[in-house]
């Protein structure tokens, strides 16, 4: 084997082995490093105003919703790890299945339709009926369209690895479940 084909090999490896790491690093990290930006007061200042503004907005919605949902188990007497369980057994699949009998349907009338297509995509060890009254509450059907309209927009550009968003949902309802804790203990 002549020295040039030896150097070739070694960098072929190095590539592998740098891109390997990279990608096991990316799997573990990530989702903790975005949960943590979510989660955070205030964005970097580097930022143009506008992309700084989008971020607020979504890290505002994102906030307010997990401190909702784990309000919302708690007065269903529903445990985080009953929700983390759940959230476990989703696949891509049955987010998929979902999301396409979702747009099926076409015109959503009533959060109830996709509050009962959930309910028959991801079955639960819970009374998930407990939860129906506050997603009437929370979710019209505007804001549902909207988020059927994002998730296809996630799932037709592959913007986000399925799993990854998963993580980063656990470690962001994981988080205000603290917060609720230290606020209840403090209270």
């Amino acid at each position: 084997m002549s020295m040039i084909s030896k150097k070739i090999i070694l960098v072929i490896v190095i590539l592998a082995t740098i891109t390997l790491i990279g990608y096991v690093l990316y799997k573990q990290y990530a989702p903790t490093i975005i949960a943590n930006e979510l989660l955070k007061e205030t964005e970097p200042a580097f930022l143009p105003k506008k992309i700084s503004e989008k971020i607020k907005k979504v890290k505002t919605q994102t906030n307010q919703l997990s401190k909702d949902v784990i309000k919302d188990i708690h007065a269903s007497n529903i445990t985080l790890d009953q929700l983390l369980k759940a959230i476990d057994e989703v696949t891509e699949n049955k987010a998929n299945l979902l999301l396409d009998d979702l747009n099926r349907l076409g015109e959503i009338k009533s959060s109830d339709q996709v509050f009962d297509l959930a309910k028959k995509h991801f079955p639960v060890d819970f009374d998930v009926e407990l939860l129906r009254e506050p997603f009437r509450k929370k979710a019209d059907v505007h804001v549902l369209q909207k988020a059927i309209q994002k998730a296809n927009e996630y799932r037709n550009n592959n913007l986000i690895d399925f799993e990854t968003a998963k993580a980063i949902v656990k470690r962001v309802l994981t988080e205000k479940e603290k917060e609720f804790n230290q606020h209840i203990e403090s209270n």
